[in-house]
């Protein structure tokens, strides 16, 4: 293994921009224009995982398990907030960068992420639609398995998606008239 230079690896003193002055007054209305990139990057940390996953755990596992969702939080949001911070300040993924400062061959960590998300995902799209069922046994009033609902559910999320791309397909081929 070579060791680089930190000025070789573009490791230099980070400089920040200055705040925009409308975030100095304190407003309501200069914060509500700042709010959009706000709400689309709460919009993607915050969703039905955090909800359905902490209820469920905790009704299952009592407060042994609090200590994991507490961690996960301050996890999740020190890594968005410096990823988003990093990718605002310099234009590039944070992957992009990792590629070129952690040793080993190149993107090896985006492809061992790549291949953990491709490996547990059938685990969690199951227990996503096994929740699913019980949550439509107790919306609907049903005895149904869950596994049913769960199945159903399913089905019909991928004939939605399915038919959806079906058409855009078809929209999206040039005609053939000659």
């Amino acid at each position: 293994m070579t060791t680089a230079r930190p000025e070789e690896l573009g490791l230099e003193e980070l400089r920040f921009p200055e705040a925009d002055p409308r975030l100095k007054k304190w407003s309501f209305t200069n914060l509500l224009a700042f709010t959009g990139p706000g709400m689309i990057l709460a919009s993607v940390t915050i969703g039905n995982g955090e909800v359905f996953s902490a209820s469920r755990g905790g009704a299952v596992f009592g407060l042994t398990i609090l200590w994991t969702f507490v961690f996960c939080a301050i996890m999740k949001a020190s890594i968005v907030y410096s990823g988003a911070r990093y990718i605002t300040l310099t234009g590039e993924h944070p992957f992009q960068r990792w590629a070129q400062i952690i040793p080993g061959p190149r993107n090896w960590l985006a492809l061992l992420l790549g291949v953990l998300a491709v490996i547990c995902f059938p685990s969690w799209a199951v227990a996503f639609m096994q929740g699913l069922g019980q949550w439509s046994n107790w919306t609907f009033h049903t005895d149904v398995d869950p596994k049913l609902w769960g199945l159903a559910w399913g089905l019909l999320a991928f004939a939605t998606i399915f038919l959806r791309a079906s058409r855009s397909w078809r929209t999206s081929r040039p005609s053939s008239s000659a």
